[in-house]
C-alpha cells in the first residue's frame, strides 16, 4: 500500500509540474558539461565532502569581506554558471577550511516568483520531504538549508 501511495505521489507532483510549468529544466552548459552533472548533485554527494575534494568546474578563490582571515577559511566562487533546482544561480561559493568544503552556498536573484519557484522545485526534488519548518532537506548525507533572501546552503550532514 505504500509503494501505491508513493506512486500516486509521484504521478501527482509530474502532473502538477506540467500542468503549471513548474518543471525543473535540465541546462546545458556551464557547471553540468564539465561537472557531467547538476550542480545539486555535485552538492549532495559524500565524496564533494572529504578532504582534498576535487571541486567539478571552473573556481577562482574570491575575497569575501564577511569572512575574518583568522579563520582560516577559503571562498571559491563557481566561475561557470550554474543552474540549481531548475533555477539560475547568481553566484556560488565553496568554503573551504584545511582543504575541506564546509558548506556550499548559492545565492538566486532576489523575488517573490524565485522565492515561490525555489522552494516548490527544492520540494519536488526531495519528493517534499522538508522538516517542520519547511526550511531544511536532509540527505543521506547532506543538509540542505532555504534561507532568507533567496539563499540555499549545502552543510554535510554531522
Amino acid at each position: 500500500m505504500k509503494k501505491v501511495a508513493s506512486v500516486l505521489m509521484v504521478a501527482m507532483g509530474m502532473f502538477f509540474c506540467v500542468t503549471f510549468g513548474l518543471a525543473i529544466p535540465n541546462s546545458v552548459g556551464g557547471f553540468q558539461n564539465p561537472a557531467g552533472m547538476r550542480f545539486e548533485e555535485f552538492a549532495i554527494k559524500p565524496d564533494s565532502w572529504k578532504r582534498d575534494a576535487k571541486l567539478l568546474g571552473t573556481w577562482e578563490i574570491w575575497s569575501d569581506s564577511s569572512i575574518k582571515s583568522s579563520e582560516n577559511i577559503e571562498v571559491l566562487k563557481l566561475s561557470l554558471s550554474a543552474i540549481v533546482f531548475g533555477l539560475k544561480a547568481e553566484e556560488v561559493t565553496a568554503y573551504r577550511k584545511e582543504e575541506t568544503v564546509q558548506k556550499f552556498r548559492v545565492d538566486f536573484a532576489d523575488g517573490a516568483k524565485t522565492t515561490s519557484s525555489l522552494k516548490t522545485n527544492l520540494g519536488l526534488w526531495a519528493d517534499g520531504e522538508w522538516n517542520a519548518a519547511g526550511t531544511q532537506i536532509k540527505t543521506d548525507g547532506t543538509t540542505i538549508s532555504l534561507g532568507e533572501g533567496n539563499l540555499v546552503e549545502f552543510v554535510a550532514a554531522e
